[in-house]
């Protein structure tokens, strides 16, 4: 839906005819992973290519701007939009997802981009526990007496004394 919208707005502002069928055809194929995008520019770029331009640019410049315009858009949605949405889904900030996508990229490529998003939700998780017991208040020392009391009675604790 933001790909849609986002397309949309920008093939509107180049002055691309069937900006709105161009930017629903793009929010759809989306959806496919990595040709996705380069099969929603095609169509896109074909007509800058086939129809006149409104601010007068060559048919040539004119796809080459929607070319870029697609790249731009694409980035924008890996670099910005699906960590924001992944973060928010396993509940850790954009930034750190941002951060374990391009840290797994680089040590261990394509799988180490799928796994690192899962990986940081992972380490949020056995860190938070981690943290919450070492901060956990220690019971006083008298505490434990009067524990060892409430478990046991008097009449046993001096029979085994």
């Amino acid at each position: 839906m933001i790909m849609t919208i986002a397309t949309w707005a920008t093939l509107s502002a180049l002055g691309i005819r069937y900006a709105l069928i161009l930017g629903l055809i793009a929010g759809i194929l989306e959806l496919i992973p990595f040709v996705g995008t380069w099969m929603a520019a095609i169509p896109a770029v074909v007509v800058a290519v086939a129809t006149p331009s409104p601010h007068g640019w060559s048919p040539l410049v004119s796809a080459g701007i929607v070319g870029l315009a697609y790249f731009i858009l694409r980035h924008a949605e890996d670099y910005f939009v699906i960590p924001f949405v992944m973060g928010r889904a396993v509940h850790i900030h954009a930034l750190v997802a941002m951060f374990s996508v391009l840290s797994g990229a680089v040590l261990g490529g394509v799988l180490g981009m799928f796994l690192g998003v899962p990986t940081a939700a992972a380490l949020r998780i056995i860190i938070g526990y981690i943290y919450g017991k070492l901060t956990e208040p220690m019971p006083a020392p008298d505490q434990d007496k009067m524990l060892l009391e409430a478990a046991v009675p008097v009449s046993e604790m001096e029979n085994t004394g």
